[in-house]
């Protein structure tokens, strides 16, 4: 009984550090650690994302930055590593304010939407960007990367801090 217990656990110690089986087509992925700062100052909480430059490429890879400003990076969001290639940073970075009684909407998606009709007028929400709004898009973001087989350690500056109002129907 004692040999099959310790069996169990031998066996369940290693499969769990087996994760998710990675895709047969999928490439290698290299380790890839970035650093964001703003001013100097690590960004906790920011969305970091990477584009491949080459268009061809159907593999997305990303993370969110730690207390420290820094983020491991995922491909799919669950293979650690990127595959090689020349990258564009991608960085959002948002607070969203509510005011109004957004508390008070009803769980029951039929009372929630008769709520939120009857309430529209009290219901209001500013989104900020706290990061420059060019880091968020890969047409006018200019942070790269590029993996290699060695990896990718590196920190990248995402300038001055900002408070940049976004544009949506709950955003006037």
């Amino acid at each position: 009984m004692k040999i099959f217990v310790l069996i169990s656990i031998i066996l369940t110690t290693a499969l769990a550090g087996c994760g998710p089986k990675k895709p047969s087509d999928m490439p290698k992925l290299y380790p890839v650690q970035l650093t964001i700062v703003q001013e100097g100052t690590p960004l906790a909480d920011a969305n970091v994302a990477l584009r491949a430059k080459e268009s061809a490429a159907k593999y997305a890879a990303g993370g969110m930055t730690d207390s420290n400003g820094v983020v491991i990076l995922h491909t799919h969001g669950q293979y650690k590593g990127v595959p090689e290639g020349e990258y564009t940073v991608i960085i959002n970075k948002s607070e969203t304010i509510k005011e109004g009684p957004w508390d008070q909407i009803p769980k029951d998606s039929e009372q929630s939407r008769t709520f939120m009709m009857q309430n529209q007028n009290k219901l209001k929400q500013r989104t900020y960007s706290l990061v420059n709004t060019k880091y968020g898009s890969p047409a006018t973001s200019d942070l790269s990367i590029t993996v290699t087989s060695s990896g990718v350690t590196e920190t990248l500056d995402v300038g001055k801090k900002v408070r940049e109002t976004y544009s949506s129907p709950l955003n006037p």
